[in-house]
């Protein structure tokens, strides 16, 4: 509505426009000026009417919140009552012109042709003939009281003699009016025809970008547009959540395969005519690192420049499940060698100790037949405990007595034992508990295996006048537990290597690790080691909070 008033505006101020530059070309190239009074008075009032319509339009935006509420067939038939009212005013003003400047000699008269073609812009087509029907009326008055004064004395011997008198003037003005009329609605209704397939375009042109745009932030992966240079010109919302980028960053001041990790020997392999190149990059993020799985391919834009697409998902999770499924399998693997070896050498082995017992007392008084007897019978000992840690292993089974438990208070209590326990006096014991609600769904039998297994490692790893500290806090949705040193810590690949089955850094069985590591998969937990060569190593073991 605001939109078609504002056009009236315009209208108006062309009209007169063009009104004073056909008074100038007069005088430049010697046209018959038009009479100076009556342009002095459309001006005056074209401008007047231009004022008008500023004052409707202001009070029409101050309106706009009760406009806006109205009935769209409301709103509607109030602005064409209110153009049309403006149209038949318009006419009414060329028609004094034309009266003024004696009607058929007036150069306005042609202004009502004007008005009807403009009024097919804004009215109906049943409009259109009424404005061209209200045309010829004020026309034909016009004629009328013209010729009225010359004629009034003739009329009283005949009373059709004016009109006689008008018919010529007026055949030649509604051939003109009937015509404009007919030529303004058939233009009109092309017009709107054009325009509603455009609209309907339009729409259609905006739902398709919609959708493409709800497409592209709903896409589970990043996908990422740049130029030859690596400059960004286009990255959705979870492209920029995985690169860490802030909205302000997606420009020049961000070097797209620095960001990736890519060298220039490995762009400069795509091409448009060869299949999207396959790679996976490692990226830190908030001191945080991902490994990302990257679909590369060259990119033509419209404008014939080329450029870069990258499609990436995060594969940090993947990978952790990766892994962890190999070294299940590993285990398991191990696991069951152990199971049947150990059944194997069982049998054996109580033989041997059952026997060695019974030669005892066969044996010569000598102490060097004692002293070897002893070492078999300790020996043997030593490899029973050993099979049974493989049995124990290889069996871990499920948490027997899975419940809810306050992690935090186990936590104190197994400190209490062990700052009680004299084969760790040498050591510096710390605990370190958050505040929060430290409920977890375990078994504190095995939860104090873990622990004793972790502590023992810590132990010989820290040496004499080491220092163990235990912490439990809150990180998201887990709970977590850690044992920290300061001894020795482990290189990368030891971190890797820690819980394969019979791989031990100190004179144990290796299989510490790999029993502690099945007790939280039995948990539905996970275990996060962080050591450097020097600096200690900490092992933290996070488990899902228990809600109630």
């Amino acid at each position: 509505m605001v939109v078609r008033v504002l056009s009236l505006i315009l209208y108006r101020a062309v009209l007169g426009s063009m009104i004073l530059l056909y008074q100038i070309l007069a005088l430049v190239f010697q046209f018959p000026l038009l009479s100076f009074r009556p342009i002095v008075i459309m001006v005056s009032l074209i401008s007047a009417l231009s004022l008008a319509y500023v004052i409707y339009l202001a009070r029409l935006l101050d309106r706009r919140r009760f406009l806006l509420d109205l009935k769209e067939e409301e709103s509607r038939f109030s602005l064409n009552g209110f153009v049309l009212v403006q149209f038949l005013i318009d006419l009414i003003i060329v028609s004094l012109l034309v009266y003024y400047e004696g009607v058929v000699d007036s150069s306005f008269r042609f202004a009502y042709l004007a008005v009807i073609l403009v009024s097919a812009v804004f009215l109906d087509k049943f409009s259109i003939y009424a404005i061209m029907v209200c045309s010829l009326s004020m026309y034909y008055v016009t004629l009328v009281l013209m010729f009225y004064p010359k004629v009034s004395h003739l009329m009283e011997l005949d009373p059709l003699f004016l009109a006689r008198s008008i018919n010529p003037y007026i055949t030649g003005q509604v051939v003109l009016c009937f015509f404009t009329a007919l030529l303004s609605g058939f233009l009109q209704t092309s017009y709107r025809n054009a325009r509603g397939v455009l609209l309907e375009k339009d729409r259609n042109i905006r739902s398709l970008r919609h959708m493409r745009r709800k497409i592209v932030e709903s896409l589970p992966g990043g996908l990422l547009i740049c130029d030859l240079d690596g400059h960004i010109t286009f990255v959705n919302g979870v492209g920029m959540r995985l690169l860490g980028l802030d909205p302000s960053q997606t420009d020049s001041s961000v070097n797209v395969w620095a960001s990736f990790g890519l060298a220039e020997s490995v762009v400069e392999e795509i091409d448009l005519n060869r299949p999207p190149l396959r790679t996976e990059c490692l990226i830190q993020v908030g001191g945080i690192q991902r490994t990302l799985g990257v679909t590369l391919s060259s990119l033509e834009f419209e404008s014939g420049n080329r450029g870069y697409l990258f499609v990436f998902q995060d594969l940090t999770k993947i990978k952790m499940l990766e892994e962890d499924k190999r070294l299940m399998d590993r285990m398991s693997a191990v696991g069951k060698m152990a199971a049947g070896v150990a059944h194997e050498i069982r049998n054996p082995l109580a033989a041997i100790s059952g026997s060695i017992q019974v030669l005892r007392e066969f044996l010569p008084q000598e102490e060097t037949a004692h002293e070897l007897a002893e070492i078999v019978d300790k020996e043997t000992r030593r490899l029973n405990d050993t099979i049974s840690a493989f049995l124990n292993y290889a069996r871990p089974g499920t948490p027997a007595l899975l419940k809810k438990l306050d992690l935090c208070h186990v936590l104190r209590d197994f400190f209490l034992l062990l700052e009680n326990d004299g084969q760790y006096a040498h050591l510096a014991l710390e605990l370190s508990v958050g505040q929060g609600d430290f409920s977890v769904l375990a078994d504190e039998g095995k939860l104090n295996q873990v622990l004793w297994n972790l502590v023992r490692n810590s132990a010989k790893a820290a040496g004499e006048n080491g220092r163990i500290i235990l912490e439990c806090d809150l990180i998201g949705h887990e709970v977590r537990c850690a044992v920290r040193d300061n001894g020795i810590g482990m290189t990368e690949d030891q971190v890797n290597e820690l819980f394969t089955p019979f791989r031990s850094f100190s004179n144990g069985t290796g299989l510490g690790m790999s029993v502690v590591y099945e007790i939280m998969q039995a948990h539905k937990g996970r275990i996060k080691v962080d050591s450097e060569p020097g600096r200690g190593t900490t092992v933290s073991l996070l488990f899902p909070r228990y809600l109630d």
